[in-house]
């Protein structure tokens, strides 16, 4: 196979895969596989240095939707000098993304770390299941907390999968969980799908809408492009409300537009738009401190979507 490989058909990892620059890869992927008549296309990690829990599910999409295609995939320049896989594809191998996409793992030895809850790629009957018995138990482990004090939490990650069900002309979704104990005892919540686009979806139903029109529409109260007013609305407002009234930071990506929110000491929420290259779909990423949550609030308060 290795002869197979040319400039033509081959995807080149930048040193630093982060949010910044997976959108760029994507696109890459993309044209090689509009453009390219081969059915093999390579990934090259010669200058891979970093991954970070956002672009790992966007990568995952975007390979599977590769291979959706009839594509074969294989990635080349993994290993280091020591012929150990390099630290990134080895962080991917643990978190179990090469097992996921293509049933088994690039190093026999590889292993979950205590700090990352494996990449899973879920349908929407899938999604309740497994925050309940897999994300909240492993996160309340983590915090040392009682499952019960992370109802805010599980609220936020079912309102995301139900986003993405609801917006999304997509089968599946994928998940990944990190904690960084070392960056101020932060935990990552990235949630990604291959889709439509939340910004496409509201344009559809308001084509007067700018692209930051749409964003701000998607993240106010009674902000809905459903036809049914029941809860209309309050998914989105209410995650961005609660992550930051927990000195967290919600971060959007559809289409062009990459959008942080954040909350100022008065507990204002923000919208920053930051510069961004096109990515198809739309992903999620939630930043919680574990010093900065509110779990009294969560024991006191009642929630209810119905």
């Amino acid at each position: 196979m290795n002869s197979l490989k040319t400039k033509n058909n081959t995807v080149y990892f930048p040193e630093r895969l982060t949010h910044h620059t997976v959108a760029e890869l994507c696109q890459k992927i993309e044209f090689i596989c509009q453009q390219c008549q081969s059915k093999q296309i390579y990934f090259d990690a010669q200058n891979f240095r970093f991954i970070d829990a956002f672009s790992m599910t966007v990568l995952f999409n975007e390979i599977a939707y590769v291979k959706s295609l009839g594509m074969e995939t294989y990635i080349r320049n993994h290993l280091n000098e020591k012929r150990e896989l390099k630290n990134p594809i080895q962080y991917m191998d643990d978190s179990e993304f090469f097992l996921l996409m293509s049933g088994r793992k690039l190093s026999p030895d590889s292993t979950c770390r205590t700090t990352s809850l494996p990449i899973k790629r879920l349908a929407p009957q899938e999604t309740i299941a497994w925050i309940h018995f897999d994300a909240i138990p492993w996160l309340a482990r983590k915090l040392n907390v009682q499952q019960d004090d992370l109802i805010e939490i599980r609220i936020c990650i079912e309102e995301l999968l139900n986003n993405i069900r609801d917006h999304s002309d997509v089968e599946f979704s994928s998940i990944f969980i990190q904690h960084y104990p070392n960056q101020r005892n932060q935990f990552k919540i990235c949630i990604s799908d291959n889709g439509f686009g939340l910004i496409n979806r509201i344009q559809r139903s308001h084509p007067d809408f700018s692209n930051e029109q749409a964003i701000e529409f998607a993240l106010k109260e009674g902000g809905t492009t459903k036809s049914s007013p029941r809860n209309a609305g309050m998914g989105l407002f209410t995650l961005t409300r609660t992550v930051c009234n927990n000195g967290g930071t919600f971060m959007l990506r559809t289409g062009k537009m990459h959008a942080l929110i954040t909350s100022d000491e008065q507990q204002q929420h923000k919208i920053h738009y930051l510069n961004s290259a096109l990515l198809k779909g739309t992903a999620f990423e939630i930043t919680l401190y574990a010093d900065r949550l509110d779990l009294q609030q969560a024991n006191t308060e009642t929630f209810s979507w119905d």
